[in-house]
C-alpha cells in the first residue's frame, strides 16, 4: 500500500462525496467537519471532494475556494432528473 506522501499530484487516494451536505445555518456543522478533517490529513492534495452545485451561493463558493486553497481537487455536481 502506498502512503499519501508518495502520490503524484494527479493521483487521488481519498474521495469525499459531500453532494448531500447542506451549507449555512441548516448544515449542522457537516461542512466544518469536512474542512477540519482535510486540514488534519497528511496530504490534502490526495483528496477529491465532490460538492453540490452552489449557483449564486456565497457560502458555497467560499467552501469550494477554502478546500481548493488547502490543495484539494473539488468538483461541483449538478443533479439531473430524467423523466421517461
Amino acid at each position: 500500500m502506498r502512503s499519501l506522501t508518495s502520490l503524484t499530484p494527479r493521483q487521488t487516494s481519498v474521495i469525499l462525496d459531500c453532494t448531500t451536505f447542506h451549507v449555512g445555518e441548516e448544515s449542522g456543522g457537516e461542512i466544518d467537519t469536512i474542512i477540519d478533517w482535510v486540514q488534519q490529513a497528511p496530504s490534502s492534495s490526495a483528496i477529491h471532494v465532490y460538492l453540490r452545485s452552489f449557483v449564486g451561493d456565497r457560502v458555497g463558493r467560499k467552501i469550494k475556494n477554502t478546500l481548493q486553497a488547502m490543495g484539494c481537487t473539488v468538483t461541483q455536481k449538478t443533479s439531473f432528473t430524467f423523466t421517461a
